[in-house]
Formats: structure tokens, sequence, C-alpha cells
């Protein structure tokens, strides 16, 4: 599954696409930050690839604390104005479905994608059981998509 999500992004990167991965130590602190243990396929994103994504898609990552697109930043400003539980790191908000590690599902060092409904915090049926799958599905669509539109 690395080998595909590698090939599409070599593929169809654009410069900026990706902020750029990041040392061990910030995604330690990122951890430490948001009391939480990242899934390794989440930690290899982050180490490789940072934040970002390919038309159109945003992933959160570590990066500064202030930027908008930082995981810490944004699991905080769920966590305080939208009182979202601890378990859930934000991935990303569009049109406020929210995407989300659940980090109390963790099992064997990988746990599932859920969405959340920003304002109820409705759980939607989430069928991605590791971020790999997750970031695989999104990066196939966008570019079956956006090339489908041309």
């Amino acid at each position: 599954m690395k080998n595909e999500i590698i090939n599409i992004i070599k593929t169809y990167q654009k410069e900026r696409d990706f902020m750029g991965g990041v040392q061990e130590s910030t995604i330690q602190y990122a951890e430490q930050v948001l009391n939480v243990k990242f899934p390794e396929s989440y930690r290899w994103f982050v180490g490789n690839y940072g934040s970002g994504g390919l038309i159109g898609i945003e992933i959160y990552g570590c990066e500064e604390i202030g930027v908008d697109s930082s995981v810490i930043y944004q699991t905080r400003r769920y966590r305080e104005d939208y009182k979202f539980p601890l378990n859930y790191i934000i991935l990303n908000d569009i049109d406020g479905k929210v995407t989300c590690l659940d980090v109390d599902e963790m099992d064997s060092g990988e746990c599932p994608i859920v969405f959340l409904d920003r304002h109820t915090k409705y759980r939607y049926e989430y069928n991605h059981e590791n971020f790999y799958e997750y970031f695989l599905d999104c990066l196939q669509n966008a570019v079956d998509n956006f090339y489908e539109e041309e």
C-alpha cells in the first residue's frame, strides 16, 4: 500500500503540495502535546511528507504549533471550540465532516479513521482500518476526479 501511495505522489505531486517530512523529535513532540500515540501509518506520513496532499486534499500534519495545517493546532482547536473527545486526532474538515484518527481503537500500532459531524459529533460509518487505506483512497479519488473532469 505504501508503494502505491508513493507512486501516485511521485506521478502527480506539484511544488508545495506537501510541507516536507519532519524529524522523529517533532512527531514525538506532537504526540506529547496532544497526549496520544500516533499510529504507525500516520507517523510514516508526517515523517515523509509533513502535511498536505494532492489536487485539493489537505491532511493536517506536524509543523509549527501556530500553523493552521498543524495537527496540534487543529486538534486543540476542535477540543476547545467543539468539545471533541481527546481520542480524536483531527486530520481535516471538509464542509463540517471531520476526518479523525480514533486512537482509542488502537490495535497493533494502527487505528481506524472515523468521520464526525463538526457540531453534533455524530460518528459516520467508516471503512478505513488505518491511515494508509484512507490516504490511498483519497489520493486515488482525487486523481480520478481531477483527470476525469479534463
